[in-house]
């Protein structure tokens, strides 16, 4: 151990190489399309811890495009779609306890693309397979922009994390079994 520590110290302590060292930009492969469509400087992205929500913006592009963007940067994560609204009582309770311990920890390894019905022209909305006629609308899509399953806020009781968190990361995680409503 002392022999480790000595060599650390050494290799530390060594005096500057009175040379200059030139350093190079590392090559960087060219994004593919669709992801940096996705990456949208519009969008408000907010972390909580594992779970990442995504605000998607009318000012960056076609929705199908930065759904699309989003979904191929998600590929080792789970990829769910919220359609909300500013006037929506459950999306409004979603949005105060997204950052909620019991949330975040259901929410693990999650990117929630959010589509606020109100901002995107309803042809857009309806071009990633979604209706603007009824907010929240969670759900999960497969690598090819395919509906796998979607939920609404009729899941669970009051909009608390007590209640969400539950129903929301059984869903995300694909073992959601007890349904209210049957499976979509």
């Amino acid at each position: 151990m002392r022999i480790l520590l000595a060599v650390a110290l050494v290799a530390c302590s060594k005096e500057p190489s009175a040379k200059p060292v030139e350093v190079k930009s590392p090559e960087v492969a060219a994004p593919k399309p669709a992801a940096t469509r996705g990456l949208t400087p519009g969008a408000k992205i907010t972390s909580h811890d594992d779970f990442v929500m995504v605000d998607l913006a009318p000012d960056d592009g076609p929705l199908r495009d930065q759904v699309l963007g989003w979904l191929g940067n998600a590929k080792d994560r789970i990829f769910m779609v919220e359609t909300t609204a500013k006037w929506c009582r459950p999306c409004i309770g979603f949005t105060k306890y997204a950052g909620d311990p019991q949330m975040t920890k259901a929410l693990a390894g999650v990117t929630l693309a959010r589509i606020d019905i109100d901002q995107f022209d309803e042809n857009e909305i309806k071009s990633v397979g979604l209706s603007a006629s009824a907010v929240p609308w969670f759900v999960l899509f497969d690598d090819k922009l395919e509906i796998k399953d979607a939920i609404t806020s009729g899941e669970w009781d009051d909009d608390v994390p007590e209640n969400m968190a539950p129903v929301l990361g059984a869903f995300a995680h694909g073992t959601y079994t007890n349904r209210r409503h049957g499976k979509h």
